[in-house]
């Protein structure tokens, strides 16, 4: 199960490379990250790369002395053919708000099954070009297997590469200092770099570009989806069509612990107290004569007619090792309906809505300043000992609920518990996906406006943010919209 707070994983210092001479033959199992001369560099072809064109659009997001948003050209220029791969350049138009010298993302040696990284210098372009040699200190930013650490814990220069289905993540960071240089690349099978962070410390002096023709909801290329050609769309928000029980609760006090819906999508899925971000679904077609005596004895009670089921299940990994522990981490699909498996005992729902589905999952691992969550942007994280406990938002946000005036634990207050659709537009973390009291801290400002002990409102909220304390969230009272009274 994924830890609530958790450290990123820290991994490997050794991906230093040799310049290897020509005719040197590749070899597997190659964990210090040596490049390797291949056969037929002049015609390579790595899915991870696009060498089909020159010049990509992304959407960019640059944090300097501004936090800037715009459209950016991201040029692949060929800077040197070699024996066993292409040297190519990945460098940005020219922005005003970015130094010169962070407009190159750095040379790329692409052999048909990695890709290598290089800093963009003077020294290294020309010993590059003038001896067709590379330099020594080039890293593995892409290949099919993964690379991890050999620092564990320790401080120091950390760079590791994860595989997800089609995409491959590289990620280093220096966490000798709390300003160390970050770098993330993503690149994906047959669509090459989508997404690329760099910069320092909490986010200063960021670098932020993503593929302008990448969606993250494009459900037949998901990288992390394994989805059969018998498989059948199950994205979308569904709902609870009979009664549910439990945990020995009431089919009420059942329906108020997981709420209404749950949601599927390709990047993450939310069900009752729990969510999941980069989910990985396992598709297995059942034939009739494997449904199991549960699903079949379901079949019978609801007259379902059918030959066979398509088995979801939710795991954590791309491995499959990890089955995520959350509601509805099983389930069947069947013609326009899904049979969810709850604490043993199956419970049908419908579809209520299919399409694009915004995440308010919080990743602990990758968030960052900038970064935008439904309408809220990131404007600061806080750690301690590596671990997040605040993380606080710009940005407006108008929601409904109860208010009250009572004890808090930090001295007599007011606090709101939002409605269930204001519910699904805050920022949550995965673990508590269903937390809706929100703290309100301008006490005085709250005492004017919210005169009551206790009423409906409906409110304007500003300075919101989630952290790991005894009520979990917390705001500025901006304005009231609307004010009511609350049922007893």
């Amino acid at each position: 199960m994924r830890k609530v707070l958790v450290m990123i994983m820290v991994f490997g210092l050794l991906f230093v490379f040799g310049c290897n001479k020509a005719n040197v033959p590749n070899t597997d199992g190659n964990p210090a990250g040596e490049i390797t001369q291949e056969e037929n560099g002049q015609s390579v072809n790595n899915p991870f790369f696009k060498t089909d064109v020159e010049q990509l659009n992304y959407k960019g997001q640059f944090i300097f002395d501004d936090i800037v948003e715009k459209d950016v050209k991201l040029n692949i220029k060929e800077v040197s053919k070699l024996e066993d791969g292409i040297v190519y350049e990945l460098r940005m138009d020219e922005i005003m708000e970015v130094p010169e010298e962070r407009l190159s993302l750095g040379y790329f040696y692409v052999q048909k099954d990695k890709i290598y990284k290089i800093e963009p210098t003077e020294e290294k372009l020309g010993k590059i070009k003038d001896n067709g040699q590379l330099p020594e200190d080039g890293v593995i930013v892409c290949q099919d297997d993964e690379i991890s650490d050999g620092l564990g814990e320790e401080k120091g220069f950390h760079r590791y590469l994860e595989v997800k289905g089609n995409v491959r993540e590289y990620h280093s960071y220096d966490n000798l200092v709390e300003s160390g240089y970050f770098e993330t690349i993503v690149w994906e099978k047959g669509k090459g770099m989508i997404s690329y962070r760099s910069g320092f410390g909490a986010g200063r002096d960021l670098i932020e570009l993503n593929l302008e023709s990448y969606s993250k909801q494009e459900s037949g290329e998901q990288s992390n989806i394994n989805i059969s050609e018998n498989s059948e769309n199950f994205y979308g928000i569904w709902e609870f069509t009979e009664p549910v029980t439990v945990h020995g609760f009431t089919p009420e006090e059942s329906m108020k612990y997981l709420g209404k819906q749950f949601i599927y999508m390709p990047q993450f899925c939310r069900c009752g107290p729990k969510g999941l971000n980069n989910p990985k679904y396992s598709i297995e077609k059942l034939e009739k004569e494997n449904f199991g005596e549960d699903l079949q004895q379901y079949f019978d009670d609801k007259n379902i007619k059918g030959d066979f089921a398509n088995k979801i299940v939710v795991f954590e990994d791309a491995e499959e090792k990890e089955k995520w522990e959350g509601f509805g981490n099983e389930f069947y699909k069947v013609g326009d309906k899904i049979i969810v498996d709850i604490d043993g005992k199956l419970f049908g729902m419908k579809r209520v809505f299919e399409g694009e589905v915004e995440n308010y999952l919080v990743d602990e691992d990758t968030v960052h300043v900038g970064q935008k969550i439904g309408s809220l942007t990131v404007k600061s994280v806080e750690k301690y000992s590596e671990m997040i406990s605040d993380i606080t938002f710009s940005g407006e946000i108008t929601v409904k609920g109860v208010y009250e005036w009572d004890y808090t634990g930090d001295g007599y207050g007011c606090v709101i518990t939002l409605d269930e659709e204001s519910g699904k537009i805050i920022p949550v973390f995965e673990n508590f996906a269903d937390e809706t009291i929100i703290l309100i801290n301008n006490t005085e400002t709250a005492r004017k406006l919210l005169p009551k002990e206790f009423g409906e409102a409906e409110i304007v909220i500003d300075n919101y943010s989630i952290g790991f304390r005894q009520i979990m969230t917390c705001a500025d009272l901006v304005r009231v919209i609307s004010l009511g009274n609350a049922k007893e």
